[in-house]
């Protein structure tokens, strides 16, 4: 087997355009909160995410993600055809620039972030303002990178149930560590798959009744209407969540 030095060395032009999807999603989610101003964001939380219960440990899975995004940078370096590297690295690259472009166009944040003080989540926002919220990049990028390695790319059935479990947690962990509201997550599961749709012909595996346990059993399907109808309307289907979670759960 190939050490991964040598897996860099057999393939330059595929590692320094990994680096590249990577400076760019640095790059166009920062620029983005540059372009935005707070006090003029929508506030994007409603009453359904008091339903959440706020954990200080959800910092740990919410920083995973970072290590989770790499690891399909191994699997695009190591595991594809040229032809599949080619698929997914677009795929990556559309994800970062639609999401940009609606952070700028339709500014989001959230109301207050204080209720976690974790000395690493504080230190995180420090770093990462309060918008950019919808549709969270966050979910959005662990989501398709869980979707484009369990389409045929990896076969051990326990590594998979583990990225499966793992992108759950990390999306979970985004509204436990109150960085992002249910609005949100639900904005990066329909961002991956308006993406995944256009770049790839597999079954996208849907998993938002694991990721939103809190959304009440006869709430869940009309929010999953809501993503059919506004498939390809990210900014009508943040009003359509606006109103339909405006009324307090019971």
């Amino acid at each position: 087997m190939a050490s991964p030095i040598f897996r860099v060395i057999r393939h330059p032009t595929r590692a320094y355009a990994i680096i590249q999807l990577l400076l760019l999603w640095i790059k166009t989610y920062f620029e983005a909160q540059k372009k935005v101003k707070e006090d003029q964001a929508l506030v994007i939380e409603t009453s359904w995410d008091q339903k959440m219960i706020h954990t200080e440990w959800a910092i740990y899975p919410y920083l995973f993600a970072c290590g989770y995004i790499f690891a399909i940078g191994w699997y695009l370096l190591n595991e594809f055809t040229h032809a599949q590297y080619l698929q997914a690295h677009a795929a990556f690259k559309d994800l970062i620039v639609e999401s940009a472009r609606f952070f700028v166009a339709h500014p989001t944040r959230m109301k207050d972030r204080t209720k976690v003080a974790h000395p690493l989540l504080r230190f995180t926002q420090t770093i990462d303002g309060q918008t950019n919220c919808f549709p969270s990049m966050h979910v959005s990028l662990v989501l398709l990178s869980y979707q484009i390695i369990k389409d045929g790319h990896e076969t051990n059935p326990l590594r998979m149930d583990a990225l499966r479990q793992a992108c759950i947690d990390i999306c979970r962990s985004t509204m436990q560590t109150k960085q992002h509201s249910i609005i949100d997550v639900v904005g990066g599961i329909a961002i991956t798959r308006q993406i995944y749709s256009d770049h790839f012909s597999g079954q996208f595996e849907d998993f938002i009744g694991e990721i939103l346990p809190e959304l009440h059993s006869d709430k869940l399907p009309i929010i999953r209407q809501l993503l059919e109808k506004h498939e390809n309307n990210l900014s009508a289907l943040l009003k359509a969540l606006m109103k339909e979670l405006s009324t307090p759960p019971t």
